[in-house]
This record gives structure tokens, C-alpha cells and sequence, in this order.
């Protein structure tokens, strides 16, 4: 990408070349039809970018609109590529109608970074927003703050534009602790293949000193976590890194455990939580059976029709007291089959919740 663009002067076969000026700003759009513009420009981009040879706007238009052809018209190709010049992106016409990014001479395999890549990268500090610390997170920050500073004004209104149709929510604060510090610590910890000591705040025990192996950092559902072997329990254990407090890297030296495999870990559990595996069975309602269809909560999962529209859904997972959180969260529309233990737990729940929440005088 180049900080002014490039030729802005459409084909003079081109039928846009009419109503735009070589220099025109990008057209003003509402909000949801300037969404979908910008969509189909990245569309554009990355079409050029597979194709050696360019593309005619025939041929564009055809991968575009897949055939529905009231989704745009070619004239309006004409203008999406007039407003990638605009933007920076070096877009040059071999022969009439027909456009590519590779110029004479030169090929995007010597290109460090494809331009459609430094977009996508550009939309992705929300999606990475745990990571947002320590030393990685500053190397992301720090080069998606120099990629924005080589665009120009039409190509950063672009991706602010995309970003506002790709957008990642509700991670975890973090809010306890010098957490820069301990994201460093931690990634200092892998690197070396080192001991941590974490001061860690458990809720309701307080705090407590371990001494433990790093050999996983999980970030699941926008909360990161440390999965380590903890040298007190003997054994595997996940640390909320909001809960660590300080951390510090010591001059201890450890070997991997050869039986962890972070693959397994992660998918044995339902959710953050582990434990005995279970063969799990779960009836959805006909009213909440799309649901089930729709989502995929665990790697075994298994849907099968039952009865007037219902579904059961079959998961092999460990974690029983969050998934009978899970099956109570739907408010008896989803029944626990198995095992027994679980269907005890989901009852639990539900009388509690009845304790809770004694009838109200006006019912």
C-alpha cells in the first residue's frame, strides 16, 4: 500500500468515467450501504491478490454478486476500484477493463504483507484485547499503530468502517495487581521455561503463594489464563491471570511434562472447568431445539431428534457443576438426561433459585 494512491483517472471506456472525477472524494453512503461497500472492496482486493493475471470488471462483478446481480452492477465495480486508489492501494489497469495489483515487472510474493492482510490485521485489536500487555501485546499495538500511520485519510476511514462491523465484547477487566508485569513475567516464565511464583487470590480462601510450571496460556472467552502444573496440588491447575496479583520468574528451570497435551486439556473440560469425564445428555425443547442445531458448545457434541420437535444433545466432557449451570440457564427448557449426578445438580440449582425468589404478593 502506497500513502497516496494511485491512477485515479477510470478507463476511458469505463462507464463511471462520466459521473467521477478523477479526484472525487468517495461517494457518501448510509451507514448500512457504506458497510457493505467497504465488505466488497476487501472482497476485491483479495479476489486481485489470487489472480496473476488481473481481472476484467466482468469477471469481478461475477465473483462479487455470484450471480445476483441486483446486489451491484459493474459501474458500481468501476467506483469501488476508483475509491481503492484513493485509499492507497496500488490498482493498475494491464489493458482496458482489466485490473490487477501486481504492477509490470513485479510479483506480491515479494510483498512482506498483502494489503487485504494489513486490514484484516487492523480489525483484529478487539479480538485480541487480552493480549493487549506484556510484551506481545505492546509488538501488536505497536505495529498496528505503524500500519495506520502509512495509510492515508480514505484508507483508515476504510478500516474504521470495517471495524464497525467486527467488533469483539465483554472480555474480562483487568483490574487487580500491575498486570503488565505479570503478563511479562509470565511470557518471560515460557520463554525461558521457568518457574513462576504467583501470588494468587482465590475467591472466598484469600491469598496464597505458588510455585508453578507454565506450559499453557488459554484465553477463553475473553478471560486469559495460565494452565500450570502447581507444585503444592501436584497437578494441573487453570489461574485467572485477573486473580494473579504479582508474579515473578525464577531461577528455576523445568521440563515440560511429557504426558500434557494443551489440545486435549482444553477439550476434555465443558467450558473452564474439569474433572471426571461424562457422557452427558441433554433434551432440548421443540421451543429451544434450534439452539442446539445452531451452537456448538463442546468439540464431541451430538444432536439427535426426539419426540414433537425435541432434540438431545450428546457431549462426552468433564465440568458437571458449570454444565448444569448451563442446562439450568435455559430455564427448564432444557432437561438434564444423564448421568444421574448432573440431573441432581440442575434440581439443586432450580430449588435454589426458587428460595431466591419467594412468590410476590400481587401473584
Amino acid at each position: 500500500m502506497a500513502r497516496n494512491g494511485g491512477r485515479t483517472d477510470p478507463s476511458s471506456e469505463s462507464p463511471a468515467s462520466s459521473s467521477a472525477s478523477p479526484r472525487a472524494k468517495p461517494l457518501r453512503a448510509p451507514s448500512n450501504a457504506r458497510g457493505r461497500q467497504v465488505i466488497r472492496q476487501l472482497s476485491i482486493l483479495r479476489l486481485l491478490e489470487a489472480s496473476r493475471r488481473g481481472l476484467t470488471i466482468a469477471e469481478l462483478h461475477q465473483a462479487i454478486t455470484d450471480g445476483d446481480t441486483d446486489n451491484c452492477s459493474p459501474r458500481t465495480i468501476y467506483r469501488d476500484i476508483e475509491q481503492l486508489q484513493q485509499a492507497g492501494f496500488q490498482l493498475d489497469e494491464l489493458e482496458p477493463t482489466r485490473w490487477s495489483l501486481y504492477r509490470k515487472g513485479t510479483s506480491l510474493q515479494t510483498w512482506p504483507i498483502k494489503p487485504s492482510e494489513v486490514l484484516t490485521l487492523l480489525l483484529s485489536e478487539d479480538l485480541l484485547s487480552p493480549t493487549t500487555t506484556g510484551t506481545i501485546g505492546v509488538a501488536l499495538r505497536d505495529l498496528r499503530l505503524r500500519l495506520m500511520a502509512e495509510l492515508n485519510p480514505n484508507s483508515r476511514a476504510m478500516v474504521d468502517e470495517l471495524r464497525a462491523a467486527h467488533r469483539a465484547t465483554l472480555s474480562a477487566p483487568l483490574h487487580s495487581g500491575d498486570h503488565d508485569a505479570v503478563f511479562t513475567a509470565i511470557e518471560d516464565a515460557f520463554g525461558k521455561e521457568h518457574c513462576l511464583l504467583l501470588c494468587y487470590s482465590t475467591p472466598g480462601k484469600g491469598l496464597s503463594e505458588r510455585v508453578v510450571e507454565p506450559h499453557l496460556f488459554w484465553v477463553h472467552q475473553g478471560r486469559p489464563y495460565l494452565v500450570a502444573y502447581c507444585r503444592s496440588a501436584q497437578t494441573f491447575r487453570k489461574f485467572a491471570v485477573q486473580r494473579v496479583l504479582s508474579a515473578e520468574v525464577l531461577d528455576e528451570a523445568f521440563d515440560r511434562r511429557v504426558g500434557f497435551d494443551p489440545v486435549d486439556f482444553i477439550e476434555r473440560g465443558f467450558g473452564m472447568l474439569h474433572g471426571d469425564v461424562h457422557t452427558i445428555r441433554v433434551e432440548f425443547s421443540a421451543e429451544v431445539a434450534h439452539l442446539a442445531r445452531e451452537r456448538r458448545w463442546h468439540c464431541t457434541q451430538q444432536v439427535t431428534p426426539a419426540e414433537n420437535g425435541s432434540v438431545v444433545l450428546s457431549i462426552t466432557a468433564a465440568g458437571l457443576p458449570e454444565i448444569a449451570a448451563w442446562v439450568a440457564s435455559f430455564g427448564g427448557k432444557a432437561r438434564a438426561l444423564d448421568p444421574p449426578a448432573l440431573v441432581h445438580a440442575v434440581r439443586k440449582l432450580h430449588a435454589r433459585g426458587l428460595e431466591a425468589h419467594p412468590v410476590l404478593r400481587d401473584e
